[in-house]
């Protein structure tokens, strides 16, 4: 169902030689990846001829595009989530698509926006790692049914890059260790991280219809690689970018996230924040870059979801 498969030459393969394997997904279908049972051979990419020097088997995985509907509440919402001991607002405006426009356009059904003070320093709950935290607001796709119960339904997300800055790691009782893995950060280019765009879908539990307000559940997040919503802490998520002696490994958000966060209805506010606080830069000049570049990836950027199903 997902779409057809060739390949190219057909018939016996000579050892050495080049074969091409073809994939065309069907409507609402992506090629998610390719597979091969010889262990000692890296899997072929579609399209790219490549020498056939073992017996295997190719499989080519099809992911199917979510079914996603216009929510059927509207309004600004508010509810509230703790971080390191923290309360931290979550404020959602909800719309009809094409009905406000927001930095990313106007093709959504409004934002939800995670509200750390970019200013302040939190602090992990050990008490070794300092830092500062800014999050863009999610770009709301729409919600999603369950099939079999069509009550029970998600919130559908987008976005939400989260950055901690001017990170500084402080072990309890061993300073030298403390110095030596900021200096590392520092080489690195670890002391400001950013997790990657993703698509996240977020239950909605004891949901009013009448008012829209509801309570968040679990988190799950969509995963290229499994094709299909998994566990925020899935390791098929994540991600880890090597360095000099430390890495960085992005897993996304946790599951429970939102969890409890009741979301009420609330007047409109204008103290959301889609850019991070120019004190976090060195200069003007540094600090108008990351605008340009961050303005560009609200009107253009895509999570991993949108980019498989645009190839």
């Amino acid at each position: 169902e997902g779409g057809s498969v060739s390949v190219s030459p057909k018939g016996k393969i000579e050892y050495g030689k080049e074969v091409t394997v073809s994939a065309s997904p069907n409507k609402d279908w992506a090629v998610r990846s390719l597979e091969t049972d010889a262990k000692v051979l890296k899997a072929p990419e579609v399209g790219k001829p490549f020498a056939v020097f073992a017996d295997q088997t190719i499989t080519v995985n099809f992911a199917k595009k979510e079914e996603e509907e216009a929510p059927d509440n509207f309004g600004f919402y508010l509810g509230q989530i703790t971080f390191e001991g923290n309360p931290i607002p979550v404020y959602a405006e909800i719309n009809q698509k094409g009905a406000e426009t927001n930095p990313y356009g106007a093709e959504n059904y409004g934002f939800m926006a995670v509200m750390f003070d970019p200013e302040k320093r939190y602090v992990d709950k050990d008490g070794e790692v300092s830092f500062n935290m800014f999050q863009t607001p999610f770009k709301i796709v729409g919600i999603q049914k369950d099939v079999a119960n069509p009550a029970k339904r998600w919130l559908i997300v987008e976005g939400g890059l989260l950055t901690g800055h001017n990170i500084l790691v402080n072990p309890k009782g061993d300073a030298l260790l403390g110095l030596m893995v900021n200096g590392l950060m520092l080489v690195n280019d670890f002391t400001t991280l950013t997790a990657q765009s993703r698509r996240y879908r977020i239950e909605m539990l004891d949901r009013n219809p009448e008012t829209g307000e509801f309570r968040f559940g679990k988190l799950e997040t969509y995963s290229v690689k499994a094709g299909a919503w998994v566990p925020g802490d899935d390791p098929s998520l994540r991600e880890t970018t090597g360095g000099f002696m430390i890495s960085y490994t992005d897993r996304g958000a946790q599951p429970d996230t939102f969890e409890g966060a009741r979301m009420k209805k609330t007047q409109k506010r204008n103290d959301v924040r889609w850019y991070p606080p120019q004190s976090w830069y060195k200069d003007k000049e540094s600090y108008q870059q990351i605008l340009d570049s961050m303005e560009a990836s609200y009107r253009n950027g895509k999570s991993d979801y949108e980019e498989l199903f645009a190839r």
